[in-house]
């Protein structure tokens, strides 16, 4: 008997069916970092205590480095750097940031590690109810084009006045090192739903997945889709927008515009890299349509756009999609 487990992505609940003869389900206890709720459940493992206990760590080590609210007990995080410009080399930062530099080049741009000023004061302009100026995004574009990294051995040096934000990367990045890790360790049945936005899977023998994706503004499901080891990333405005002069403001911001992109609602990228789910989640947001289609074809990565009641494009990954 063929075996199915569903979850909705973005509400982020799993409900796995099983028969209790055949499968062994363990769903850890939730791990809370990176400003999320991260749910771990391993499959037939004789070892999952153990390889929970190495996944809550790899999410909390990232959590403390990737901020850039606080800083951690070595101060060198990401909110050390934004403050002080220059820190001891974290060897976990340092390759997060070289490897953020090279999907900024991925992406053209449309991921861009330099937003952290201009998202600070969007962030705090649609919380009281208003929006930035265009003088005042004018000058902050100015400064994240005068941004750049010097990342040495042992230092890691922030040049200029803009600040670095590794939003749209870091919970992937993590993601994608706990993928890894229970990988490498022979852990082939697994789930980590990270999230709003994250979720990594296996498979093993004849048990698959079937991801429920939900449109971003109604408690509906746009289609639900079964994969198996694979990635699914999410963009989407759904958690934190607010509506101004009756337009729906978020968070996503167009690293050339400087304002939140309004082209659709909700963007779901799928390869078998977490990493690449996340940041090309976030950089299709501000891509027009035609130049997404051009992207994905020549990356080869799976997209579903999302707009209003309709999907706009889908590639064919999502062909087993249904109602």
């Amino acid at each position: 008997m063929k075996k199915i487990f569903l979850f909705v992505l973005i509400i982020g609940f799993i409900l796995p069916l099983f028969s209790c003869k055949t499968l062994e389900v363990h769903s850890c206890l939730p791990i809370y970092a990176m400003d999320t709720t991260i749910e771990v459940t391993l499959y037939n493992d004789k070892d999952a205590d153990k390889h929970y206990n190495e996944v809550k760590k790899i999410y909390q080590r990232y959590d403390k480095i990737s901020s850039d609210f606080v800083s951690n007990e070595e101060k060198n995080s990401l909110y050390d750097l934004n403050e002080k410009r220059q820190i001891e080399a974290n060897p976990e930062l340092k390759e997060l940031l070289e490897v953020s530099l090279e999907y900024m080049e991925k992406t053209d741009g449309y991921f861009n590690v330099f937003m952290g000023r201009l998202t600070h004061l969007w962030k705090d302009a649609l919380k009281d109810g208003m929006i930035l100026e265009d003088s005042v995004i004018v000058e902050e574009l100015e400064i994240i084009e005068h941004t750049t990294l010097d990342i040495r051995e042992d230092k890691i040096t922030l040049n200029g006045e803009g600040n670095v934000d590794l939003g749209g990367i870091a919970k992937g990045y993590a993601t994608e090192k706990a993928k890894l890790y229970l990988e490498e360790e022979g852990v082939n049945n697994f789930l980590i739903n990270a999230g709003n936005s994250n979720v990594v899977f296996g498979k093993k023998g004849k048990d698959s997945f079937r991801i429920a994706l939900q449109k971003p503004y109604q408690n509906e499901n746009i289609c639900i889709v079964e994969q198996e080891n694979q990635a699914i990333g999410t963009s989407s405005g759904k958690y934190q927008n607010t509506i101004v002069n009756g337009i729906r403001y978020h968070h996503l911001l167009n690293a050339f515009t400087g304002k939140p992109s309004l082209l659709y609602d909700n963007i779901n990228v799928m390869t078998k890299n977490s990493i690449e789910c996340d940041v090309y989640a976030t950089a299709l947001f501000s891509m027009p349509l035609e130049q997404i289609k051009e992207f994905c074809m020549a990356k080869g990565i799976d997209v579903l756009v999302w707009k209003e009641n309709d999907i706009l494009y889908q590639t064919g990954g999502w062909n087993v999609c249904t109602k």
